[in-house]
């Protein structure tokens, strides 16, 4: 289905069809979700055939796939890598370590680090695991 004639038409053979069917028809993503009452039968091939007549293929998809990571995890451990930079900076440019607050810099600039390679990992771990499937 690329139009919403082409739904029409195919919401017509539907209720020629299969009366007892209630379905919705999706045109942007060209997919039919049918219920039928409890207990009875659907009879897609007959159908399947019915469509197949006016030159539209019935299948039944696959089970959807899990979403990608999202990049914001990615975003978000630059960040803290440009924190863990921007704080570490004194220590990279061996400025006196005498200076007040340089320990809680340090501390700070290791703990964003530390920060940004777990999340980059976990996200690294996630993408893997997705690309698997």
């Amino acid at each position: 289905m690329v139009c919403r004639a082409c739904a029409w038409l195919v919401e017509q053979i539907i209720q020629r069809e299969s009366p007892t069917f209630k379905f919705s028809i999706d045109v942007e993503t060209r997919r039919i979700r049918f219920t039928w009452p409890d207990g009875s039968q659907p009879e897609f091939e007959t159908l399947g055939q019915a469509l197949q007549d006016y030159g539209y293929l019935l299948q039944i998809p696959d089970k959807p796939k899990a979403a990608p990571p999202s990049p914001l995890s990615l975003a978000l451990a630059g960040a803290f890598a440009i924190s863990a930079f921007i704080l570490l900076t004194p220590r990279l440019w061996q400025i006196d370590q005498g200076l007040s607050f340089s320990r809680l810099f340090a501390l700070a600039g290791t703990l964003a680090a530390v920060i940004a390679a777990l999340i980059a990992g976990h996200y690294l771990i996630r993408l893997a695991k997705h690309l698997r499937r």
